[in-house]
């Protein structure tokens, strides 16, 4: 995971990979799941650092 830095307002990149074991038929279904954390753990993180939502 990498944090940048934008250089105009006080706003965050947030660039972040993984790379699943996983069987082919069952790469929909985790794509999905953590797609559908995202959301929550970015509202987390920006709690955490104190910062505003844009």
């Amino acid at each position: 995971m990498h944090l940048l830095p934008v250089v105009e307002g006080n706003r965050t990149f947030i660039e972040w990979s993984v790379k699943l074991d996983t069987a082919p038929q069952d790469a929909d279904r985790w794509q999905a799941l953590f797609v559908s954390w995202i959301p929550d753990w970015t509202h987390s993180l920006e709690r955490s650092l104190g910062r505003r939502a844009a």
